[in-house]
């Protein structure tokens, strides 16, 4: 749930950021960086998808991008529609 980027990784972990990124790639055929986009929208999901009705900026902090506009345009990226659209078409659970 924290801002956690590349370089949080880099200063963790006894290898060079060139390394680090070729071991990704090498390894998960991603950048670090997508790596941590990826995973930050998987856990958008499971918040957009539960019980509690969060808002964007509350689920976007959850997740640790660092504002809700970044969330947003990281999100339809990924997914292909906005954290809204998805929620919106989430079949209802009440």
């Amino acid at each position: 749930a924290e801002p956690f980027g590349v370089e949080r990784l880099v200063q963790l972990l006894p290898v060079s950021r060139r390394r680090l990124e070729h071991l990704f790639q090498k390894h998960l055929g991603r950048t670090p960086h997508d790596y941590l986009c990826q995973v930050r929208v998987s856990r958008a999901k499971e918040l957009l998808a539960g019980p509690e009705d969060l808002t964007m900026a509350q689920v976007a902090k959850r997740c640790g991008f660092p504002n809700p506009q970044c969330f947003r345009v990281t999100f339809a990226r990924l997914v292909g529609k906005t954290p809204l659209g998805y929620r919106r078409e989430l079949p209802p659970t009440r």
